[in-house]
């Protein structure tokens, strides 16, 4: 059969869609700018889920961007999103989260280059370790880690 899109009405700015056996996940933003997800089992009615947002204050009150939810993959059964945090002169820095069901995240916390150097993150893969030179991920600036560096976790 072949393949039909229908628009439907979407409640924010979604930047990320992923889906695996148990439905689907977005994240993005509501329509006030704040870090959102959504969740569908068929990708026709989606449930928003407030994310954490630890500049909420630099959005609300200063009135620059803040925080943004980016790419997202998936590695076990955790899903990750990396965004950026947009303040002053268009300072920005890495910013992520993690879900284990796509409807409850926290702000990752971590030492690692990444997020004490990064800039933000172009595209994020997740996978098992093998042939690295077969992953498309694209660091700004690129930095090579693994996901325990990346994550800076044991």
């Amino acid at each position: 059969p072949a393949l039909v899109f229908t628009e439907q009405p979407f409640q924010g700015n979604p930047v990320a869609i992923m889906a695996d056996e148990d439905g689907w996940v977005a994240v993005g933003a509501s329509e006030t700018g704040a870090p959102t997800a959504w969740t569908s089992t068929a990708a026709v009615r989606w449930t928003p889920h407030p994310v954490p947002d630890p500049n909420a204050e630099m959005r609300e009150k200063d009135g620059f961007i803040g925080s943004v939810m980016g790419p997202m993959a998936k590695w076990g059964d955790t899903w990750f999103s990396f965004g950026t945090v947009i303040g002053c002169c268009d300072g920005r820095g890495v910013l992520a989260w993690r879900s284990t069901d796509g409807q409850a995240w926290e702000v990752i916390q971590s030492e690692s280059p990444l997020f004490t150097d990064g800039y933000y993150v172009q595209q994020l893969v997740a996978h098992d370790g093998g042939a690295r030179d077969r992953i498309p991920a694209v660091l700004q600036p690129r930095l090579e880690l693994d996901a325990r560096g990346l994550l800076g976790c044991e």
